[in-house]
């Protein structure tokens, strides 16, 4: 992950919540204009925002529940090794 795209995801949280500053929004406006990578990231993010807002009040078996997260949690891992991956390819 390049420098400056770990450096918009500290304020993403403010700006998808609208409570960024001008400033920060105006330089995450700019980099996603030219970052595929982040803006795919950005729109997951709102849509996962969106569907918590929205079935928040859902009641979930614990059971689904647990699934759902292991699940979660291994996808992050597969992402994780793949952009390690990736960036240790690109050094040698």
């Amino acid at each position: 992950m390049r420098r400056v795209c770990k450096a918009i995801l500290g304020p993403l949280s403010d700006y998808l919540e609208g409570q960024a500053g001008e400033e920060v929004c105006r330089r995450i406006e700019e980099h996603l204009k030219g970052c595929k990578r982040c803006q795919m990231h950005v729109d997951m993010m709102k849509v996962i925002v969106t569907l918590y807002k929205t079935w928040r009040d859902v009641n979930i078996p614990d059971a689904l529940s647990v699934r759902l997260q292991r699940i979660i949690a291994d996808e992050i891992a597969k992402t994780s090794k793949r952009q390690k991956s990736k960036s240790t390819r690109r050094r040698r």
